[in-house]
């Protein structure tokens, strides 16, 4: 569900940023409209996240949340990274930047980041304390 949230909201900024803007400007071979809906999309999904994992998929409430939230951060910070550079490199392998191409590249990157973001939670931002006995 993560994937669709961060894909509504990429799709519905990329396309308003092309009926506003005719951006030309490129950053790592990907327009402004591209790189500002993906990091919108990306924000949204982020929040999402957060609190499906520490509630619902980890069942993290051991620890507060503001002491997992910088943790996350971190770990996502690193997902997304990984996330964009996949993007990019997709982007630019399937050419030019029509709202399919945008959505497959886009999708890649997540599904590429999935481990990185999953394994970190897990091990690191919501792991689980050792029973003291």
């Amino acid at each position: 569900t993560s994937a669709l949230i961060h894909l509504i909201i990429f799709n519905v900024f990329f396309k308003l940023f092309n009926l506003s803007f005719n951006s030309n400007l490129l950053i790592f071979g990907a327009s402004f409209n591209f790189i500002f809906a993906f990091i919108l999309g990306t924000a949204g999904s982020m929040v999402y996240n957060f609190s499906i994992n520490r509630n619902i998929t980890f069942s993290a409430k051991h620890t507060s949340a503001s002491r997992q939230a910088p943790k996350y951060l971190i770990v996502y910070a690193l997902s997304i990274g990984f996330n964009f550079i996949i993007s990019i490199i997709i982007l630019n392998l399937l050419g030019s930047e029509t709202t399919l191409n945008a959505n497959i590249a886009s999708l890649a990157g997540i599904i590429a980041a999935i481990p990185v973001s999953f394994l970190g939670s897990l091990f690191w931002t919501f792991k689980k304390r050792k029973a003291t006995q």
